[in-house]
């Protein structure tokens, strides 16, 4: 059969617009056993949706679609739906990704145009979909699914086998992609361009505020190195000049695993830059050597908050002589350190902020090396979520009025505090004092150079 994948248009991060990965993992899958598969990205796609998925699904003559959703491009992805059934009612449509995988059923009962709802992985349960479509069949014995039945009502499977080895699924298609589509760059001077990896679903931690764990069945997953390794050996050549962005939730998390990694790079010969995520308390001297031989230039860490109060209520485990010692050893061997902050948190106040800039100000970042959140989102399935979701929340992300009849279906809400305002331009003005500051320091250097 011939498949349309579709990643709906959604917003930008600061490291640009990367490929759509996990359609890319599924779309390799379908082809293992045959299938054809036309995907449309359209966050980078510059002609008007409507008319192309009208063109592809007559030309195509396509009669399944998958859609990938996140919370905060759920209307898109609704919309993408909706009109998909306009287009051509007889079309099987599918929804997956972290959005559906929280909220399954309230997706799946607000939305009629919606056929089947597949939460964590995809790529078995849209397999066992095609072959029940294919031999008429029903979809009772397919696991991680909710279905509308012919009769209209909703039904719900248990989740069936766990993928716990990665290694099961083939590569991401890179054909259905042309990279040069795509700006996502590693945020170091230079912003190079780079091509994302996963070597492992999930993360066994559970800040309050984050919902990878409750995406990939409550667990950590891994692919094995040698099964990395050969993956780097067809990217490489395929786009050479760009870095690696190893995009797990944690790459550090294990430490053999990582020294492993590094080892398997060297001996293997492989020279190339490449970035990744982790955390604070994952770093010890020796890992760093050992990703600093292996080409790593940057990683990212989320360090969230310069108070020891804010780190606990949001349950990040770490403390800031941890962050401070994890950034120090980072840069001490090159590689840049890059850090995430969270503003506006629950029980924050005027002291924490402070203290937040401070912690920027005793880690050296530049104003490129750290991003900041200005508000605290409260995603679906997060325990920020839980604490704050029946209570009456004073704005809401990006309301959109067309939906204003779903409650449940409000763009992602954000926590805001009392003197919400008065606080933004408090932290927007330390964030310029610390961004002269560093202007000052450059140029006092560079007199004292010459």
């Amino acid at each position: 059969m011939k498949i349309l994948l579709i990643k709906p248009k959604s917003f930008f991060s600061a490291k640009g617009a990367g490929p759509p990965l996990g359609l890319m993992y599924i779309a390799s899958f379908l082809k293992q056993d045959g299938h054809q598969v036309v995907l449309r990205d359209f966050m980078v796609f510059k002609g008007d949706m409507k008319e192309e998925l009208e063109k592809i699904i007559k030309e195509e003559n396509i009669k399944i679609v998958g859609v990938t959703c996140n919370s905060h491009e759920r209307f898109e992805s609704f919309d993408v739906i909706k009109l998909l059934k306009k287009i051509d009612s007889n079309i099987v449509t599918i929804l997956g990704g972290p959005h559906p995988t929280i909220c399954p059923r309230e997706t799946i009962k607000n939305l009629p145009e919606l056929d089947i709802l597949v939460t964590n992985d995809g790529e078995n349960a849209i397999r066992a979909i095609i072959g029940c479509l294919n031999n008429k069949k029903d979809f009772e014995n397919i696991g991680g699914i909710v279905y509308r039945t012919e009769q209209g009502t909703i039904k719900e499977n248990p989740v069936g086998r766990i993928v716990t080895n990665l290694d099961e699924y083939p590569f991401p298609d890179f054909n259905l992609i042309n990279m040069n589509d795509y700006q996502l760059t590693v945020p170091i001077k230079g912003k190079p361009k780079s091509v994302p990896i996963i070597s492992s679903r999930g993360c066994p931690f559970n800040c309050d505020f984050c919902a990878a764990k409750e995406t990939n069945y409550g667990r950590i997953r891994f692919r094995s190195i040698n099964n990395i390794i050969e993956e780097l050996k067809i990217l490489l050549p395929k786009f050479p000049g760009y870095h690696i962005f190893i995009y797990d939730d944690h790459f550090l998390v294990n430490k053999d695993r990582i020294l492993e990694f590094c080892q398997k790079v060297k001996k293997e010969n492989l020279k190339f830059k490449w970035a990744c995520y982790g955390r604070v308390d994952s770093i010890d001297e020796e890992v760093v050597v050992a990703i600093k031989e292996a080409g790593c230039v940057m990683i990212s860490f989320g360090i969230e908050s310069g108070s020891k109060k804010m780190l606990k209520k949001m349950n990040k485990l770490t403390s800031p002589n941890q962050i401070i010692k994890a950034v120090r050893v980072v840069k001490k061997y090159g590689i840049s350190a890059r850090g995430s902050f969270i503003f506006n948190y629950p029980e924050e106040n005027i002291f924490d902020i402070i203290k937040t800039f401070w912690l920027i100000f005793r880690l050296k970042l530049t104003p490129e090396e750290f991003a900041i959140g200005p508000y605290a989102v409260l995603y679906p399935g997060t325990q920020l979520f839980a604490d704050y979701k029946d209570k009456s929340l004073p704005n809401d992300f990006n309301w959109n009025k067309k939906y204003e009849n779903l409650p449940d279906y409000k763009e992602v809400p954000i926590y805001q505090p009392s003197f919400f305002s008065l606080r933004l331009w408090f932290i927007h003005f330390l964030r310029r004092i610390h961004k002269a500051f560093n202007i000052l320091k450059s140029k006092f250097n560079l007199m004292l150079r010459y």
